[in-house]
């Protein structure tokens, strides 16, 4: 049995603006030298929170980023090994849905019912179509690892529908498995690479947001 437990607030939307500048100082008698550029990370809220979670964030340490960025969201409770309560938070209510939502930006949240442990948080830029995942351990597509701190808890981007090119599953039965799911240190390495990884030679939309030089 499923029990529902939905809550949805209404946020406004906040865009990041990315600045970036860089300054070039010019000698009188010398060839121009370009100075350092500094590159500063703008992200927007939904990509702070996800930023934000690791191993030891709480269903009150979310609720609270929650009520703190004033973002959409809803919460439901799932069964399973282990039984879960999934959030899915985003700018707009609509996209917020568990079911039959709109297109947008999303964080999904899920939490071990049994002890509140975080199971996994996964990011979904939608212009980009690529996810940023940290997954520490439960039930999760490919993933199925029983206990928190496992080989497989980190961080991961991938592209969805991706099921080569990243890390090979080895699973208890002994059967192994190809994904697409690409393993790095942190959730801004997710972002550099993932945004490279797509093959556009024109550059493609990085999964989360930072300014560049230039």
């Amino acid at each position: 049995m499923k029990k529902n437990i939905i809550k949805i607030s209404l946020a406004g939307v906040v865009v990041g603006v990315v600045v970036s500048t860089t300054f070039f100082s010019v000698a009188a008698s010398a060839v121009p030298t370009e100075s350092p550029a500094e590159s500063t990370k703008e992200y927007d809220d939904i990509q702070k929170m996800f930023l934000a979670i690791d191993k030891d964030t709480t269903e009150d340490d979310l609720l609270k980023l929650i009520e703190e960025y004033d973002v959409a969201y809803t919460a439901e409770d799932y069964n399973g090994t282990p039984k879960e309560r999934c959030y899915n938070i985003a700018f707009e209510e609509g996209a917020a849905l568990q079911r039959y939502a709109d297109s947008g930006d999303t964080l999904e949240v899920s939490f071990d019912q049994n002890d509140g442990t975080v199971l996994y948080a996964e990011y979904f830029n939608d212009e980009a179509f690529m996810d940023a995942l940290y997954y520490n351990y439960g039930t999760h597509w490919d993933f199925s690892e029983d206990e928190p701190g496992n080989v497989y808890s980190g961080y991961y981007y991938y592209k969805p529908g991706d099921t080569k090119g990243g890390i090979t599953m080895k699973y208890s039965n002994g059967n192994t498995k190809e994904t697409g799911y690409h393993s790095v240190d942190s959730a801004e390495d997710a972002a550099e690479i993932g945004g490279r990884d797509q093959g556009d030679s024109g550059g493609s939309t990085p999964l989360l947001q930072r300014s560049s030089a230039g």
